[in-house]
Order: structure tokens, then sequence, then C-alpha cells
């Protein structure tokens, strides 16, 4: 309903949609469009945006870990609303997510590697054989 209101808003503080609004004839002034396909693709965008926007909150969180990440990421990824930005969200997050990422992802007591790839998993091991020889 909070959508219904503010698009209602829209139509009255945009004088040119308002004033469309007024010419529709009728006994009642409508106070919203007839035509309900703006409503819904707002909420197609609320589909889509609110994981994100949970998504960013959970790794600006004062205990966010480098493990999180990569479990937003395959939350995002898992999430069918998203679908449509599958590809966008795989290259955003090979530029985002690094071995050092996926190694605390594997070694974390949360996630312990749940769900990597193949290639994910010996990322992350390779960033452990790595870290070992540097020592």
């Amino acid at each position: 309903m909070k959508y219904v209101v503010a698009v209602h808003k829209w139509y009255r503080n945009h004088h040119n949609a308002g004033a469309w609004l007024a010419q529709k004839e009728g006994t009642v002034r409508p106070q919203l469009p007839q035509k309900l396909d703006g409503i819904l693709s707002i909420q197609d965008l609320v589909c889509q945006l609110e994981p994100i926007a949970e998504g960013v909150d959970r790794l600006q969180s004062d205990s966010a870990t480098l493990a999180d990440t990569v479990a937003v990421f395959q939350d995002l990824l898992d999430n069918q609303a998203l679908a449509p930005h599958h590809a966008t969200l795989e290259r955003r997050k090979s530029q985002a997510v690094t071995s050092l990422h996926l190694a605390a992802y594997l070694v974390h007591p949360r996630y312990m590697g749940q769900n990597l790839t193949t290639e994910e998993f010996d990322e992350a091991m390779a960033q452990f054989k790595e870290d070992l020889h540097h020592r």
C-alpha cells in the first residue's frame, strides 16, 4: 500500500501528470491512473532491490567478515527475483571476491565452504598454499 501512496503523491506533485488525471472523465476524479502497470513494475523493482539492500546492509555491519561477502553473493545469485541479472551479478562477484574471500569462506564456522564451485575451492586452497610459502 505504501507504494500506491507514493505513486499518488508523485502524480499530485508533478503538474503534467496531475493535469492528465484532472482531464479524466467520470463521476469521481480518479486518484490513480487506470493502468496498474506502473505499480506492478514498481513491485517488481522492489522485489529485486530488497535482497540487494539486505546484502549491502549485512556487509556494512560492524561484524561483517570476508566470508560474508561470498555468502551474500551466493544468496543474490540463488534469488529467483534476480535471475534476469545473473550475468551482471556474476561479473560483479568476480570483481569483488578474491581468493582471500574464498579462503575465509572455506574456514568460516558458519559457512565451511558450502556451495563453493570446484574452481572457487581450488582458488581458496591456492591462497592457503601461498600463505604457507610466505611464512
